[in-house]
């Protein structure tokens, strides 16, 4: 049993706790509001295998069918999906990573990311709006890239025995003399391979300083069509509704159309030209001089670049060869009849999907909505389409 004096008051302890009261309540209310005002968002982390399908859960019980539902992605908060009442939407996302890999849950509202890449990791948020309340959930996503496969190697082992330690042995000097042999040959083999990628590094690096001495500007004519679309867009509905009005948009049976030409480079993209006419040789030096000269100065100053088109005949004909030369323009040499690769055929790709949704009631809006979505085109994109020539030549190769 303790002693009664281990509790008497003492002055030393009565002039401690009179100065430390102060200090223990203060640290008593900064534990009290940290436990307060602490951060109760909760980011729930998802791993998944590069090339692999995931589902993120958002777990709610009930779901009112007038929320909006608007799942986003990345710091930049891009909209890549939204439901609306019974509507719902889904978007390609920044760069179009996610075109044709992203389907929505209707029923748990559940976002499905199919056939994983690496690119798609990131953050991701899903809000709940009501006109009562307001639900937001995070997942952070690691789409990991498969494992390369190591390569085994051999290892020796001494050998136990009872004539392991007997250095006269001629097996044992045959086994050494083949050991070392073969470590030389080893040793070889990396120096080989070694010099080889230094080969192959400097030589990329070569062909990479070879190519930005001269500027490469792809040039193409392309037509655009108004309310025109190979392939319908898709709603949900139930059976039944298939003539239903909500679930069926008119369509332009004979479309207009214009012909416009276009040209683009590493440092981005030109003006645009709208033909009026057929293009023979003379209408096409005219485009030459009044937008791909003037065009070439704006990307380039006076850095010397190189012109590529294909063989129409308004390209190869004798009067416009004849023009390229007294401007002093070299021409890429193009093959005939070869796969069109002209990254700009990609570019067209991509400026008539951005167009997909739009609906010009004439040739005049169908013109203006190509130059909005010609002038979103950013330097970054046009440089990824040239640097994926090689592949592409690989491919059909």
């Amino acid at each position: 049993m303790l002693s009664a004096n281990l509790f008497k008051p003492q002055s030393c302890w009565k002039k401690m706790f009179k100065e430390n009261t102060l200090f223990y309540l203060f640290c008593l209310c900064f534990c009290h509001l940290f436990g307060v005002f602490g951060d109760t968002d909760t980011v729930k982390s998802v791993s998944v295998k590069e090339g692999d399908s995931v589902t993120l859960h958002i777990n709610v019980t009930e779901i009112q069918t007038d929320d909006e539902i608007e799942w986003k992605f990345g710091n930049n908060k891009n909209l890549i999906a939204k439901i609306n009442g019974k509507t719902s939407k889904i978007y390609d996302g920044p760069d179009e990573r996610f075109r044709d890999r992203l389907k929505l849950d209707h029923q748990t509202r559940s976002l499905i990311i199919t056939n994983t890449r690496t690119t798609d990791s990131g953050l991701y948020e899903l809000k709940i709006s009501s006109s009562s309340s307001e639900d937001t959930h995070r997942f952070n996503v690691t789409v990991n890239a498969p494992p390369s496969t190591p390569t085994s190697h051999p290892t020796s082992h001494p050998s136990s025995g009872p004539h392991s330690g007997s250095s006269g042995s001629p097996d044992r000097f045959l086994i050494v003399l083949i050991s070392a042999t073969a470590a030389a040959g080893s040793l070889l083999v990396l120096v080989a391979v070694g010099i080889f990628c230094i080969y192959r590094k400097q030589r990329t690096t070569d062909q990479h300083d070879e190519i930005h001495e001269e500027e490469i500007t792809y040039a193409d004519p392309t037509f655009y069509k108004r309310n025109a679309q190979k392939s319908g867009p898709r709603v949900w509905r139930k059976k039944g509704e298939a003539h239903n009005p909500r679930c069926l948009r008119s369509s332009v049976k004979f479309p207009q159309s214009v012909m416009v030409w276009g040209a683009m480079s590493s440092a981005g993209v030109g003006p645009l030209c709208f033909l009026r006419s057929k293009v023979n040789a003379a209408v096409y030096q005219e485009v030459l001089e009044h937008f791909m000269l003037p065009a070439t100065d704006q990307l380039y100053g006076d850095t010397d670049f190189i012109f590529q088109q294909d063989l129409a005949p308004a390209h190869s004909a004798k009067a416009t060869s004849t023009w390229f030369k007294d401007h002093g323009i070299p021409v890429l040499n193009w093959p005939a009849n070869s796969p069109d690769l002209n990254p700009i055929e990609n570019l067209w790709g991509i400026v008539k999907r951005k167009m997909r949704n739009a609906r010009p009631k004439n040739a005049e809006e169908l013109k203006a909505t190509i130059r909005a979505t010609w002038a979103l085109i950013t330097p970054e994109q046009c440089l990824r389409l040239i640097d994926s020539t090689p592949h592409c030549i690989a491919a059909v190769i």
